[in-house]
């Protein structure tokens, strides 16, 4: 059975969306790392700057 035209354009179409979600998944999970790393990094230099007075 070879699947038609219209089915494979669905298809094409549905891994489209899948991949733009995915992208979107990525950017907010790098956006939140990102945050995360600034959070850490003013933490340490927080102490840093405790224990050196």
């Amino acid at each position: 059975m070879i699947p038609n035209k219209e089915n494979i354009k669905h298809k094409i179409n549905q891994l489209d969306y899948e991949i733009k979600m995915l992208e979107n998944k990525i950017n907010e999970m790098s956006w939140q790392r990102t945050k995360y790393q600034q959070f850490y990094e003013k933490c340490s230099a927080g102490k840093n700057n405790s224990k050196s007075v």
